[in-house]
């Protein structure tokens, strides 16, 4: 008879072969047979006659497998990143890591180097982009296991410089706008008189025109002024951009 732990373990006259576990009981000997086996086998089995006990230990060998290999995963560009590709193994296994198709010489590329759970890559660029894939094998099993991932890399935005542009473009259509606006306005013949009017209704005409005139010319300065203030804000937004960024830059880099 044979025990595990505390439970008889059946003969195969008792369940048969299609039973998972069972003992095939022999006239001399036993055999215990464990199909499928759970982790809840694993343990001490003990093979007990009239006269004697033989206990032997049952060690199970969970295969290989990638637990976590998230995908995508993204990085900026400049920095360093690892993309993660996590493995569960009874012992240690070998990495096999490819890009585009192509296996990665980690000894040839200094910017690439193994990691426990990943693949670092150091001072991220823009064409590290792309497909990658994490093979993992067991040497003792010969169990592997992959995962594809998609590596995605941002590039740093300058904002200041594409403000930058955008004000300066819009500027010149402000300033023609208002240009424009100014010529579209008549100024009035100061030198007509009426014919058949007095002098008195002379007099006034001419002092109409006037009038007019002087009303022209404070809507030129006032456009004038007002230019002066829109290239005044435009320099002071500039300016704040750039201190901005300049700011950024000196930043220390951080690990996504």
């Amino acid at each position: 008879m044979i025990h595990h732990k505390t439970r008889l373990i059946p003969s195969d006259a008792e369940v048969g072969l299609s039973a998972r576990v069972f003992a095939a009981e022999q006239p001399t000997f036993s055999r215990l047979f464990v199909n499928r086996a759970e982790e809840g086998d694993e343990g001490v089995y003990a093979c007990r006659t009239d006269t004697e006990e033989v206990t032997l230990q049952l060690i199970l060998q969970l295969p290989l497998r990638i637990e976590s290999a998230p995908s995508p995963q993204q990085a900026r560009v400049g920095s360093d990143y690892k993309i993660v590709c996590q493995v569960t193994s009874p012992t240690t296994p070998t990495y096999t890591w490819y890009y585009r198709g192509d296996v990665i010489d980690i000894d040839v590329t200094s910017r690439y180097a193994l990691a426990a759970d990943g693949l670092m890559i150091t001072d991220v660029m823009t064409s590290d982009a792309g497909p990658y894939t994490c093979e993992a094998l067991n040497p003792d099993s010969g169990d592997s296991d992959f995962k594809d991932i998609v590596f995605n890399v941002i590039e740093d935005d300058t904002p200041s410089q594409a403000s930058d542009n955008s004000l300066s473009s819009s500027l010149p259509s402000v300033t023609s706008t208002l240009f424009s606006d100014s010529r579209t306005v008549s100024v009035p013949n100061t030198n007509t008189t009426t014919s058949t009017g007095t002098g008195g209704e002379s007099s006034g005409e001419t002092g109409g025109g006037g009038s007019t005139s002087a009303a022209v010319g404070g809507a030129l300065a006032g456009l004038v002024i007002l230019m002066a203030v829109i290239v005044s804000l435009y320099i002071v937004y500039r300016n704040t951009l750039k201190r901005n960024t300049s700011a950024k830059r000196t930043a220390p880099a951080r690990n996504p």
